[in-house]
């Protein structure tokens, strides 16, 4: 009996393992992102093949669905697995183009990563040591010096001996990873600051006093002029070296120590702080290390043919890019860094940039070898071509970085040319798309709305932060003020650490989820982020500590915004939306916000009687929420009561007219909603009634024409 037993049920778990396979391969093929999604939480093999040898994988790239290639891939999915035909899933896109270029760079990107990598199963020793990836950052400035993390094993070591065995030498303060050697600040650095201070100290001054509206642009400038710029005691005087032209040097110098001390005050001083030298301004002269001039100079020896040289370019490219990210990885792992702020990046314009350069100087170097030669000088299309190659084998510095650190959370800041990340491909910006601990920040000024300057992203830009006119650390005795969203960036990251804090075991990517499902919801941040929201750190800190109420709120803010979320960026963000409405309901059951998340959920889930009930109980504890007679409003309209949908309109309004002139837009608005109703009922008198108060409160309001012929 036990046999015959046994038989059964492995031939049951067999048929529910073929049965979930087959599930998978379906959903893959359909580029169904939910249903791949649930037969993956069922425990469907990744890999699993059909009789053509075809992964899932596979399948879904044939689809072009970026959504379910990226979750196969985060599930571990095999970019390099080949069918019977020798086909990998790159290969089965049918044919290059720009709708399906994200999915080639990812596809390229984990096929490399997934031989030339390893991930580590190790959490971080620190998660909340956050890891500044600058030029300089001041270590001896009083406020960062407190919360530095320095290597005492080796400053208390012995010179040139890698005291602490964990691969770097006097690692004291930071690594370089373009020179592998230590990060430190010069001794020539620190005496030109005490030279200079006093007069450095008051032309931060006149920034500050301007920022703060307390002087004119004109005496701003009036004031900087009567100061030199300490270069020119050096090189004499020279056009660009005095004035306002030294105030922006000065504050490029300061960039990394201000993102430090922006990541001190978000971190309400609980982050602790390392540097990961980046040094930018030598790195364009160091694409390819140490050497780039001569090895650059020996591959146009070589050939003169342009796709020969870029080839043997990439190549090198990627080697060097290889060897940076490895030693970048190494060096996060040593330190148990948990999070790293990354304010910088370029776009591939750069890289077409580069390709153009090197087709001309092939081109040059064949006329000079033959000046009769006939050259096709028409190389556009040959540099956009191998821009992509170069911009990929760039990216492998990086990506080696955040693919062998999965626990380590990545800020990345969006940028500021004020353009389309999803367009222009912004990296470190746009690898967010990519890699689950990535989080791209965009900037927001006092109002949350999104700054002129900042680039935004439907696909790759994930939420908005302070980032106009911040103050924070310069030099010890000024701080100054910055714009940019790399001052958004390591607000993000503060936040993240605050976070780490208080919940050490949380991975890195269940906080990028948190921070997506906690932003404080922004109508017009729809149109630049996937989240649809500015951070809210409070609602973000409620999910960790507080009272029961907090608690219950923050996870209700939580379900809203999961609820709101689409499939592609979160195809389990339905159950989680669900599993945090019943916490919050079960932490305090008199939170109203608890009920309206539970309403949400229902809804969502299309149970509109439940969520009637819900809705009802949340107007119960306050029947003063306009957001909740209007949800009640959906509600009701989705059980096809206009009675009630009438009613809870209504409800609304009144609630918004009581809060007085601060409210009229948004009651403008619901008129303007009410009116529409009415004149699909045929109720014209109603309906000419409320447009005319709609109106009357917000003149400049957009009315169909249906509407406007009334009045």
């Amino acid at each position: 009996m036990l046999t015959l037993l046994l038989a059964f049920t492995c031939s049951h778990l067999r048929t529910t393992c073929t049965t979930r396979q087959g599930d998978l391969l379906t959903a893959a093929d359909a580029g169904n992102i939910l249903q791949l999604a649930d037969a993956l939480a069922g425990g469907a093999e990744v890999d699993a093949r059909n009789d053509r040898g075809e992964t899932a994988l596979m399948l879904a790239a044939a689809a072009a669905a970026f959504a379910p290639c990226r979750e196969l891939l985060w599930a571990g999915a095999d970019a390099n697995a080949t069918d019977h035909a020798g086909q990998t899933a790159l290969d089965h896109i049918a044919a290059p183009s720009d709708e399906n270029l994200p999915l080639r760079i990812m596809l390229c990107a984990y096929a490399y990563l997934q031989t030339s990598a390893a991930r580590s199963a190790i959490k971080p020793a620190y998660p909340a040591l956050v890891m500044i990836m600058e030029d300089t950052v001041n270590y001896m400035h009083p406020k960062i010096k407190e919360a530095y993390e320095q290597n005492f094993l080796e400053a208390l070591g012995d010179e040139k001996v890698d005291d602490d065995k964990n691969g770097f030498v006097d690692d004291v303060y930071g690594w370089i990873p373009v020179f592998n050697q230590p990060y430190t600040i010069r001794e020539t650095q620190f005496q030109a600051y005490l030279k200079y201070r006093e007069s450095i100290t008051r032309i931060i001054q006149i920034d500050n006093d301007h920022a703060r509206g307390k002087i004119t642009d004109y005496e701003a400038g009036k004031r900087l002029r009567e100061y030199t710029n300490p270069l020119a005691e050096i090189m004499g005087p020279v056009s660009g070296l005095s004035d306002g032209e030294f105030l922006e040097m000065l504050k490029l110098a300061a960039h990394g120590s201000h993102v430090a001390g922006i990541v001190l005050d978000a971190s309400e001083g609980k982050a602790r702080l390392h540097t990961l030298g980046m040094n930018f301004a030598e790195t364009t002269q160091r694409m390819l290390g140490a050497e780039t001039d001569r090895i650059l100079d020996q591959l146009h020896a070589e050939s003169f043919e342009p796709e020969v040289m870029l080839e043997a370019l990439r190549v090198k490219l990627l080697e060097a890019c290889t060897q940076r990210g490895r030693t970048s990885s190494r060096y996060l792992k040593a330190t148990g860094a948990g999070i790293a702020n990354l304010s910088f990046g370029g776009g591939m314009p750069y890289w077409h940039s580069v390709a153009r350069t090197h087709i001309k100087r092939c081109i040059e170097d064949q006329r000079s070898m033959d000046p009769s030669a006939e050259l096709d000088e028409d190389s556009n299309d040959l540099a956009k071509r191998w821009a992509l190659q170069l911009y990929v084998a760039n990216a492998a510095e990086l990506g080696i970085v955040f693919f062998e650190n999965p626990d380590v959370l990545f800020v990345v800041a969006a940028g500021n040319e004020d353009q389309d990340n999803d367009e222009h491909f912004t990296t470190p910006a746009y690898m967010s798309r990519f890699f689950p601990n990535v989080i791209t920040v965009a900037s927001v000024g006092d109002e949350n709305r999104i700054s002129s300057f900042s680039n935004y992203g439907l696909t790759s830009v994930n939420l908005g932060a302070p980032g106009e006119n911040i103050l924070s650390t310069a030099i010890p005795e000024a701080s100054v003020h910055m714009n940019g969203t790399s001052m958004a960036a390591p607000f993000v990251a503060g936040v993240a650490a605050l976070i780490r804090s208080l919940s050490p075991e949380t991975s890195a990517s269940d906080i990028r989820r948190l921070l997506d499902y906690t932003v404080l919801d922004i109508e017009d941040m729809h149109r630049f982020v996937t989240s649809g929201g500015v951070i809210d750190k409070e609602a973000l800190r409620g999910v960790f500590t507080g009272s029961a109420r907090t608690k219950a709120n923050s996870q209700a803010r939580v379900a809203f915004n999961a609820v709101a979320l689409s499939d592609d960026l979160y195809p389990r963000h339905a159950a989680d939306a669900k599993t945090a409405a019943a916490l919050a309901i079960q932490l305090d059951d008199t939170s109203p916000a608890a009920w309206r998340a539970l309403s949400l959920v229902r809804a969502a889930e299309g149970e509109f009687g439940a969520a009637l009930q819900a809705i009802e109980q949340a107007l119960k504890l306050d029947p003063k929420s306009e957001p909740a007679w209007m949800e009640r409003a959906a509600v009701q309209s989705a059980l096809g009561n206009n009675a009630g949908l009438f009613e809870s309109i209504g409800k609304a309004i009144d609630v918004l007219a009581a809060q007085g002139k601060a409210a009229d837009h948004q009651r403008a608005r619901h008129l303007a909603l009410r009116a529409e109703l009415f004149l699909q009922l045929g109720e014209t008198v109603n309906a000419k009634r409320d447009a005319a108060m709609a109106k009357a409160l917000n003149p400049g309001m957009e009315l169909s024409p249906e509407l406007l012929a009334l009045l």
